[in-house]
C-alpha cells in the first residue's frame, strides 16, 4: 500500500510538471515570446553588463546606473546573468521558464508547504499563468507573483519558530520581493497584516489560548523584516523625483470593472473574444468552489478556517475593493491599476479555494476545466505569438546590418498596439543605443540617460526640427553626436514617415530592407 501510495505521488509530481512545461511551449516552439515592453528590459540588461565590463564604452556617454535605489531590478538581474552565458534571446527564454516554471510551483509550495493541504487544487493556478500585464511586458510585476507565495509560504511555515536565522531568511525574501516590483511587495504586506490580525482576533474571539506575548513577538518579527524596504517605499513613493499628485487620473467604466471579473481580464493578453469567453468557464469553476466551500462550512458551523486560510480570501476582499475604488491610471507611478488589483485578486481567491478539501467527484471535473481553459487559451495565444515573433525576428536579423556602440534612431508607424518598443530587439545581437529606450526616462529602473549625454542630431538637425522626438541633450555645446543609423518600421503611407525618409535620403543611405522595416545608415 506505502509503495502504491508513493508511486501515486511520483506520478502526480510528474503530471504537474509536464502541465507546467506544455503551458510554457510557445517558449520552446518559437524564437521570440513579444511582448510590449520586454525587448527593452533584455536590451537594458545587455547594456547592464556592457556599463559594467567595459569602461571604455560609448554607452557610458548616453547612460548611467541610476542613483537612486529603485526596485526594478529583480528581472533586470536574472536577465543580465543568463545573458553572461547565453545569449540575449536564450537568456530571456530562461527568464520565462523561471516565471513559467516559478509560479505554478511556488503556489503548489503554498498549498503544500504553508498550508499543509494536498497538491491536487494546485493545477488551478495554470490558467492565471498568463496575464495582460505579462503581455505588456512587465516581467519584474510577474516574477514577483511567485516571490509572493513564496514569501506567504515561508510565514506560514516558520511563524511558530521565530529564530534569529528565519527572522534574517524573511527580511532577505522581503528584500527580494521589494526590488523585484514595489506592488507586489505591498500586496504581500498586506496579506501578511490580514493574516496576523486575523488570527489575533480569532484568540481574542475564542478566550482561550490567547498569548499576548507570542503576538507581541510576531509582530517584531514582521517590523523588523520590513523595516528596511519600507523605509525605501515611502522614499520611493514620496520623495522620488517622478512622484507627482498633479495630473489626471483615468478610471475604467464600472461595466468594464464588472466585465473584467468575469472574464478574468487580467488573463486576456490578445482577445476578449478568443481568450475572454473561455475564461468565464475558469471563473464559474471558482464561483461553484467558492459555493460549494461556503455552504459546507456554514452547515457544519465552522465559521474559522484552522489553517487561517480565510485571510486569503478577506485579503482578496480588500483587493476586489480596491480595484473598483483606484483608477486605472494615477499620476506618477501608478499606470494598469485595475489590472494590478485583478490579476493579485484572482491569485488569492484560488489560494482560498485551494486551501480546502474538496471531495475527488467536485475537484476532479474543476481541475479538468481548469486546465482545458488554460490549453485552449494557449492554443489560440500561440498564432498571436507566432504572429509577434515573426515580426521581432526581423528587426533581430536586420541588426546584424548595424555596427556596434551605434547611435539608432529607430520610428515606429505600426498600427499593432504591442510593437512601440520592438526596437529592443536591434540591441540583442551587440552593443548600440538605441534611442527609443523608454525605461531610461522612467527613474523607476536601474539605467537612466546620462544627465551629461551629448547633443544629437539627425544630419543638421534637432528633434524640435522635425515631426518626431528622440533623447538629446540639446544643451551640451561642447560635445555633438548624429545618428548613425535610422530604422523605420511599419505603415509607410504615414505623413511624418514620409517627411522624415526625404530628410534621411539627403545624409544617409538604405543598408537593409525587410517586409516591414527600412535601415539607413549615415552617409561618411
Amino acid at each position: 500500500m506505502k509503495y502504491n501510495l508513493s508511486r501515486l505521488k511520483n506520478s502526480e509530481r510528474l503530471i504537474f510538471f509536464i502541465i507546467a512545461v506544455l503551458n510554457a511551449l510557445p517558449i520552446f516552439l518559437f524564437k521570440f515570446f513579444p511582448s510590449m515592453d520586454g525587448a527593452v528590459h533584455t536590451y537594458n540588461a545587455q547594456n547592464i553588463i556592457e556599463l559594467l565590463t567595459n569602461s571604455g564604452s560609448r554607452l557610458h556617454e548616453y547612460m548611467a546606473f541610476n542613483p537612486d535605489i529603485v526596485p526594478n531590478w529583480g528581472g533586470h538581474i536574472l536577465l543580465s546573468l543568463f545573458s553572461l552565458v547565453f545569449p540575449a534571446y536564450i537568456a530571456e527564454k530562461l527568464m520565462f521558464l523561471t516565471y513559467f516554471i516559478g509560479l505554478p510551483y511556488a503556489f503548489r509550495f503554498l498549498i503544500t508547504t504553508g498550508l499543509k493541504q494536498k497538491p491536487y487544487l494546485a493545477y488551478l493556478i495554470f490558467p492565471l499563468t498568463y496575464t495582460f500585464l505579462l503581455g505588456l511586458g512587465f516581467y519584474n510585476l510577474s516574477l514577483a507573483l511567485a516571490l509572493l507565495f513564496i514569501n506567504i509560504a515561508f510565514w506560514e511555515q516558520h511563524k511558530e519558530n521565530l529564530s534569529i536565522k528565519n527572522l534574517i531568511l524573511f527580511f532577505l525574501l522581503i528584500s527580494v520581493l521589494y526590488f523585484t516590483h514595489m506592488f507586489v511587495y505591498v500586496v504581500f504586506g498586506l496579506t501578511i497584516l490580514i493574516f496576523f490580525i486575523r488570527e489575533l482576533l480569532t484568540e481574542m474571539a475564542i478566550g482561550e489560548g490567547f498569548q499576548l506575548q507570542k503576538h507581541l513577538k510576531r509582530a517584531l518579527f514582521v517590523i523588523i523584516g520590513f523595516s528596511v524596504t519600507l523605509i525605501l517605499l515611502v522614499k520611493q513613493l514620496f520623495f522620488s523625483g517622478e512622484f507627482t499628485l498633479k495630473g489626471e487620473s483615468k478610471s475604467l467604466s464600472l461595466d468594464k470593472l464588472l466585465d473584467g471579473i468575469w472574464h478574468v481580464r487580467g488573463s486576456i493578453i490578445y482577445s476578449k473574444g478568443e481568450e475572454g469567453t473561455v475564461n468565464v468557464v475558469f471563473f464559474v469553476v471558482l464561483v461553484l468552489l467558492t459555493l460549494f466551500i461556503v455552504v459546507k462550512r456554514l452547515r457544519k458551523k465552522q465559521l474559522h478556517n484552522v489553517k487561517g486560510a480565510d485571510a486569503f480570501i478577506l485579503t482578496a476582499l480588500v483587493l476586489l475593493v480596491l480595484y473598483f475604488v483606484i483608477p486605472n491610471n494615477l499620476p506618477g507611478k501608478g499606470g494598469h491599476m485595475s489590472f494590478r488589483f485583478i490579476i493579485v485578486f484572482f491569485l488569492m481567491w484560488v489560494a482560498w479555494v485551494a486551501s480546502h478539501k474538496i471531495p475527488r467527484s467536485l475537484m476532479i471535473p474543476a481541475v479538468a476545466l481548469a486546465l482545458a481553459v488554460t490549453f485552449v487559451t494557449l492554443s489560440r495565444r500561440s498564432v498571436r505569438i507566432n504572429r509577434l515573433s515573426n515580426s521581432a525576428e526581423e528587426i533581430y536579423t536586420i541588426s546584424e546590418k548595424v555596427e556596434p556602440e551605434a547611435v539608432v534612431l529607430p520610428l515606429n508607424y505600426s498600427k499593432n498596439w504591442l510593437h512601440p518598443h520592438f526596437s529592443g530587439y536591434l540591441g540583442y545581437k551587440k552593443s548600440v543605443i538605441i534611442m527609443e529606450n523608454y525605461e531610461l526616462s522612467k527613474e523607476v529602473f536601474p539605467l537612466v540617460w546620462n544627465p551629461n549625454m551629448p547633443k544629437v542630431l539627425l544630419g543638421d538637425r534637432r528633434w524640435n526640427q522635425t515631426c518626431t522626438y528622440w533623447k538629446s541633450n540639446n544643451k551640451n555645446k561642447s560635445k555633438v553626436d548624429r545618428i548613425d543609423y535610422v530604422f523605420f518600421w511599419g505603415n509607410k503611407t504615414d505623413k511624418c514617415r514620409k517627411q522624415l525618409e526625404n530628410l534621411v535620403e539627403k545624409n544617409y543611405h538604405r543598408v537593409a530592407e525587410t517586409q516591414h522595416g527600412d535601415l539607413y545608415k549615415r552617409n561618411q
